[in-house]
C-alpha cells in the first residue's frame, strides 16, 4: 500500500475522530455551564432588571393590578410551601432558571410529586465571554437554597424540561414567592439600579430587588398577609 492512499484511509479517519471529541468536548462544558449553582458566589456577576419583551400578561398575571391576598389566591391555582432541592442542578434557560424544589406542604391544588420543577424568571447572561450578567425579570431573586418559600404558582404543561407531566411557573413575578422569616425587603437605590452599577453580590440576600417604595411597602405588606395565613 502506498504513502498516498494510507493518508487516503486514515486521514478522515483521524479528523472524524478528533470532530467526535470536539464535539464531547463541547457538550460537557455546555452541560457545566448551564447549572446556575457555579454563579452563586461569584462577585464579578453584574445585575440588571428587564422587563418581559411581550405581553406579560400571556404569562405572567401583572403584580401591579393585584390588590390584596385574596386576589393573588384566585389566580394561582396552586399554593405551596416548598424548599430548593440542593442537590439537583438550577437549568438555565432562556430569561428563567429551572429550579427543583421539595413540596413541604400544598394548600392549595393537587400536587402528585415530593418534588416539582418551577420556572424562575432570571437567568445569567453573557457568561462565557465575560463576568457575566443577572438578569431579573421586574427584580425577581433566585430561591435561596437554605430557605422555606411560600410559593404561588400556575402549572405549564411540560414537553421536554422534566420527567414530570407539567412544571410550574410564579403566578407573578414579584408577589408570588416569599421567605418563611421575619425580614422584610429594603427599598434599593433608583440609580444604581438603573445605570447598570450595582454587582449581583450586592443584592443577592435581597428577597426580591425593587427601587420604588410603593412596590416595596406593597410586597412587605402581602409578605406579611401570607404568612399569617400560611405559616
Amino acid at each position: 500500500m502506498t504513502i498516498k492512499k494510507v493518508s487516503f484511509i486514515f486521514i478522515p479517519i483521524i479528523m472524524t475522530i478528533f470532530m467526535v471529541v470536539i464535539g464531547m468536548l463541547t457538550r460537557n462544558s455546555y452541560i457545566n455551564d448551564v447549572d446556575v449553582n457555579k454563579y452563586f458566589n461569584d462577585k464579578e456577576l453584574n445585575y440588571t432588571i428587564s422587563k418581559y419583551e411581550e405581553d406579560i400578561t400571556k404569562v405572567f398575571t401583572k403584580f401591579e393590578s393585584l390588590k390584596n391576598l385574596d386576589e393573588l389566591e384566585k389566580e394561582s391555582p396552586i399554593i405551596v410551601k416548598a424548599k430548593v432541592d440542593s442537590k439537583s442542578p438550577r437549568i438555565r434557560y432562556y430569561l428563567t432558571t429551572l429550579t427543583t424544589v421539595k413540596v413541604l406542604n400544598v394548600y392549595k391544588g393537587k400536587i402528585s410529586n415530593d418534588f416539582i420543577s418551577v420556572f424562575e424568571p432570571i437567568d445569567i447572561i453573557d457568561a462565557v465571554d465575560s463576568a457575566g450578567t443577572v438578569n431579573s425579570v421586574d427584580g425577581y431573586n433566585w430561591m435561596d437554597k437554605e430557605k422555606e418559600y411560600i410559593l404561588f404558582l400556575r402549572p405549564l404543561k411540560d414537553s421536554h424540561y422534566s420527567d414530570d407531566s407539567v412544571v410550574y411557573l410564579p403566578t407573578t413575578t414579584v408577589l408570588s414567592k416569599y421567605q418563611i422569616d421575619e425580614s422584610k425587603v429594603s427599598l434599593l437605590d433608583e440609580d444604581k439600579m438603573l445605570n447598570g452599577s450595582l454587582k449581583y453580590a450586592d443584592i443577592k440576600n435581597q428577597e426580591v430587588v425593587l427601587y420604588e417604595d410603593q412596590y416595596v411597602d406593597k410586597f412587605n405588606n402581602f409578605k406579611r398577609d401570607v404568612l399569617n395565613k400560611y405559616n
